[in-house]
């Protein structure tokens, strides 16, 4: 693969953080402030911004989008976002990254009164 193309590949993630950090910048919040209203720690906010961490999650981007005031076509997303998260088709409450399965039930047998 010649070395441009790998470039072009690798510049959109790149990209995506140097826009999430100049608007961070331009709003004056540190790596802190934007992890507080993101869900993230500022250590991982740092990661996308520098493109160490991939910024390829729809859901991720549409947070940075949301609190950023962003279009969401910058980021090559559909301006609507999904009413209801889903994974697999089921609902999915905010904050949980995978859908909570029942527990485990306990069968109880009756034991009856025996004539014995």
């Amino acid at each position: 693969m010649p070395v441009s193309a790998a470039r072009v590949g690798s510049e959109r993630p790149r990209a995506h953080g140097e826009l999430i950090r100049s608007r961070r910048l331009a709003r004056g919040w540190t790596l802190a402030d934007l992890g507080d209203r993101t869900g993230y720690s500022a250590s991982q906010v740092s990661r996308y911004e520098r493109g160490l961490s991939p910024l390829t999650d729809v859901d991720v981007l549409r947070r940075f989008a949301d609190v950023l005031d962003i279009a969401p076509k910058e980021f090559g997303l559909t301006a609507a976002s999904p009413s209801a998260p889903t994974r697999h088709g089921c609902p999915v409450a905010p904050g949980l990254a995978y859908p909570r399965l029942p527990g485990p039930g306990v069968l109880s047998t009756e034991v009856g009164d025996s004539d014995h």
